[in-house]
């Protein structure tokens, strides 16, 4: 399904599990849609393939209203150059 919703348009919410598996939040509500890049973000995840999704945690205190980030990491950034 995700491969012909791209045919057009580049891929945002795709999230690389490894070996050939992604998570797509291009439809999700959920709030984890909304974390955004740094490289030494505020979260850090664990991808747990067996059930299908990624969890985040904090990897530093995280005072109320800051904004919610994690590296999205190079395959990202070269992925969407193409």
């Amino acid at each position: 399904q995700s491969s012909q919703r791209y045919v057009e348009e580049d891929p945002e919410y795709l999230f690389d599990v490894g070996e050939g598996m992604y998570l797509d939040a291009q439809l999700s509500n959920h709030f984890s849609r909304y974390f955004n890049h740094a490289e030494h973000g505020n979260l850090k995840f664990k991808i747990d393939k067996v059930n299908k999704r990624v969890d985040f945690h904090a990897a530093c205190d995280i005072a109320v209203g800051d904004e919610l980030t994690f590296d999205y990491g190079v395959g990202y950034w070269v992925a969407s150059r193409k």
